[in-house]
């Protein structure tokens, strides 16, 4: 594609990067420093970026069950560092990764596609998806961003303008909330970014494939691990 760049394994690459610049700030910044906020407004870019990818993978898996698995396995695997690293921040129990929410956008995704049960019983169950949604990191945001991308998939132009539309609601309530959330602007980073997909691959094969998915808990332990050595 002309003037389109970005293969999906750098995109993937790039928000994996964010991430650990957000998290880098959660865990060792002070709230209200200027670092702070730009490492969580970089990182803002990770959630847009993994939700568009799930959307992607969703039509060009060829076995959708063990995508699912896959997900609902590293699911499992991301909580307990999830909730090690991130204790401090987490005001309920029932919290967990951002890799649950990615799983039940991927079903929502499927519900919507397939209707496998009708209309009103799938659209139901997506709506049991948002709720099951709620009380993980970033809530049902990533199920949102996964339906939105897999629904606007080939018409771009609507997709970016319903994307920025939504960026800007979630971001205007989530300031008026608390002013430090101003970092929430860097989700408007990823439509860039999105932008230039290229529609490739790229390098890396099956080892960035696992790679993306293994690294999530990984880093975490690490960044834990940091965090209780310097306390």
């Amino acid at each position: 594609m002309t003037g389109k760049k970005l293969t999906a394994n750098t995109l993937k690459l790039t928000a994996i990067a964010a991430m650990v610049a957000d998290h880098v700030a959660v865990g060792f910044l002070p709230v209200y420093s200027l670092w702070y906020i730009i490492l969580r407004t970089v990182g803002k870019i990770t959630m847009p970026v993994m939700s568009y990818f799930i959307a992607e993978g969703y039509f060009h898996t060829h076995d959708l069950k063990k995508y699912m698995m896959r997900l609902l396995t590293f699911a499992a695997l991301s909580h307990f560092p999830y909730v090690m690293f991130f204790s401090e921040e987490l005001h309920s129990p029932v919290t967990t990764s951002i890799m649950l929410p990615l799983l039940l956008g991927l079903c929502a995704l499927w519900l919507y596609d397939k209707k496998p049960l009708g209309k009103w019983r799938s659209y139901a169950l997506i709506l049991v998806c948002f709720l099951l949604s709620a009380p993980c990191d970033w809530s049902c945001m990533p199920v949102f961003f996964v339906l939105l991308f897999g629904m606007y998939r080939d018409t771009p132009k609507m997709l970016f303008m319903r994307y920025s539309i939504v960026c800007a609601v979630f971001g205007i309530f989530s300031v008026i909330q608390d002013i430090t959330n101003v970092y929430m602007g860097g989700l408007f980073l990823a439509i860039p970014l999105l932008a230039m997909y290229s529609g490739e691959k790229g390098r890396g094969g099956k080892i960035l494939k696992w790679g993306f998915y293994l690294f999530y808990p990984m880093h975490l332990i690490i960044l834990y691990i940091i965090k209780l050595m310097l306390l």
